[in-house]
């Protein structure tokens, strides 16, 4: 099994009042942190108490 899982430091809403065009010209990348897990062997990091940002993604 892999599973990503990953917490963003930017304000979303911010974000989802962007059109892609000023999206791709404020935004060129999205600050956070990640964890890549294959089968138990996890690569990066990732922590729920995490203080900063307030949307986690997890996806498989």
């Amino acid at each position: 099994m892999f599973t990503i899982s990953f917490k963003a430091y930017d304000n979303f809403d911010e974000i989802k009042q962007m059109s892609s065009k000023q999206f791709d010209q404020t935004k060129p990348d999205i600050e956070g942190i990640i964890e890549l897990n294959f089968n138990g062997n996890k690569y990066g990091l990732f922590f729920d108490d995490c203080p900063f940002g307030g949307e986690t993604v997890q996806g498989i």
